[in-house]
This record gives C-alpha cells, sequence and structure tokens, in this order.
C-alpha cells in the first residue's frame, strides 16, 4: 500500500471494547487509503495485548503512563497520511 491519505490516530486508555468496535467501524467504512494510529495511555484492560493480536493495519504507541491529550503528539509524529484526523 502506498501514502495513506488519512491517518486516523486515536488516543485511548482502558476503552477496548469501544476500540474493536471503532477499527470494525473504519474498515468497514473507510472509502480512502488509511493508516490507523492507536496511542495507549497505559491502559490496565488488556488493550496492549490485544491490538497486538488484530490485523497489522493499526500501529500501536504506547505511551509509558497515561499522558492524556498530551499523546497527540505522539500520534501526529508517526502519521503518514495527507490529513490527520482525531
Amino acid at each position: 500500500m502506498g501514502k495513506p491519505r488519512v491517518t486516523i490516530a486515536v488516543i485511548a486508555r482502558d476503552v477496548r471494547s469501544e476500540l474493536e468496535r471503532c477499527f470494525a467501524s473504519i474498515d468497514e467504512h473507510a472509502g480512502v487509503p488509511v493508516e490507523v494510529v492507536l496511542v495507549d495511555n497505559a491502559s490496565s484492560d488488556g488493550t496492549r495485548e490485544w491490538v497486538k493480536s488484530v490485523p497489522p493495519e493499526v500501529v500501536l504507541i504506547e505511551a509509558p503512563r497515561n499522558l492524556g491529550d498530551a499523546a497527540r503528539e505522539l500520534a501526529l509524529a508517526r502519521a503518514h497520511g495527507e490529513i490527520v484526523m482525531f
């Protein structure tokens, strides 16, 4: 795959079930090439292990602690899309 048109950056902490629905929706509805970047803010609900088992389209950035909204900077540094959507 070439350069993604859109980077979808997701910042999350302990919301695995919501992430499962979010990623499924992106997979089903994205009409352009996308990359999904997840910054996990030190989840304790198994999110990191789960993300590592899903297709490689999800890029996982593991924050060492809960950075809150500041985690956006980590996603922006990794984004390759022409457009970044949070």
